[in-house]
Formats: C-alpha cells, sequence, structure tokens
C-alpha cells in the first residue's frame, strides 16, 4: 500500500527493454547504417543479463551517456545498457535518481556488477536542484509517473505542487 500511495511501481524486464528499444534504437541505428552488426561479438556467452565482454571495435564507437530520472532498482538501465552494447556501441555511463534511498542502493549494487561507470543519486529529479548536475545525456529513459494526484496533494505542499505545474 505505501509504494503505491507513492507513487513506486517496478517495470517489469521485457517492459524496459522494450522501451529502451524503442528510445535508443533510432539513436543507435544512425550510426548502425551501413554496417554490420557486432552484436554477436560483443559477448561471449549470450545470457539474460549478459556479462559484458567488449569487442575492442565496440570501443572505438562513440559512447552513449543515458538517464533514467526515476531508476528505481535499475531495471530500464539495465535495458538500456544490454540494448546499446548489442548496437555495438559502449555507455559511457548510466544515470539515475530516485527518491527511494533503499532503490537506488539496489540499483548501485546491480549496475555495479556491470563494471560500467555509473552514476546514481538518492534525491528528486523533479526538485529545483536535481541532484544531478545538468549535463548533457543522449537519452532520457523512463516510464511515466504513477502518481495519484490526490495522494501527491496529501504529501506535499502547495507551493511544491505549483513548483512540478512550472
Amino acid at each position: 500500500a505505501a509504494r503505491r500511495a507513492s507513487g513506486v511501481y517496478y517495470t517489469p524486464p521485457e517492459i524496459a527493454r522494450q522501451l529502451a528499444e524503442l528510445t535508443l534504437g533510432p539513436l543507435l541505428e544512425a550510426t548502425q547504417r551501413g554496417r554490420e552488426s557486432i552484436a554477436a561479438t560483443v559477448f561471449h556467452h549470450p545470457q539474460p543479463r549478459p556479462q559484458l565482454t567488449p569487442d575492442p571495435v565496440t570501443l572505438t564507437l562513440p559512447a552513449i551517456q543515458v538517464l533514467d530520472p526515476a531508476c528505481g532498482a535499475g531495471e530500464l538501465l539495465l535495458a538500456a545498457r544490454d540494448v546499446i552494447v548489442e548496437h555495438g556501441r559502449r555507455p559511457a555511463a548510466l544515470h539515475g535518481i530516485d527518491i527511494d534511498e533503499q532503490a537506488t542502493n539496489h540499483c548501485q549494487q546491480r549496475l555495479r556488477e556491470s563494471g560500467l561507470p555509473i552514476n546514481i543519486r538518492h534525491g528528486d529529479a523533479l526538485a529545483s536542484e536535481p541532484p544531478l548536475p545538468l549535463g548533457t545525456f543522449d537519452a532520457v529513459l523512463a516510464n511515466p509517473p504513477y502518481v495519484s494526484i490526490r495522494e501527491l496533494a496529501r504529501q506535499h505542499s502547495t507551493d511544491y505542487i505549483r513548483g512540478l505545474r512550472q
């Protein structure tokens, strides 16, 4: 009940994968055109969550910066990582923010296992001063917020709600 009241919903891996493909696919295909896919050489042993062993060719392609402003336990960032690598690219870094400190800790743990640079922060991405410095990301990957307007109004001040609307 507490998760529902605060809009905490976890994305199933299949949906995370589809969102990552729909968001990152066009960006990645722009550099893939005219090239033979090297996805088969990126992994030594294909698995649902493969350990990354990049081919040297992968390292010569530009890296991708991805942000999930409500990262939870990191399912969307893991899917983004997989899609990027399968397109023969490498993530420069995976960035995430979440208001649930326990979720950000879990996300950090899951992403650290991949060996990639990560920047996961506890905080409110909608705050006037978000916990990550503003920068340039190649893609922002996120689920729409599942927040009950009534619950939001009960939990936050009128000024906070007004700030979100702006």
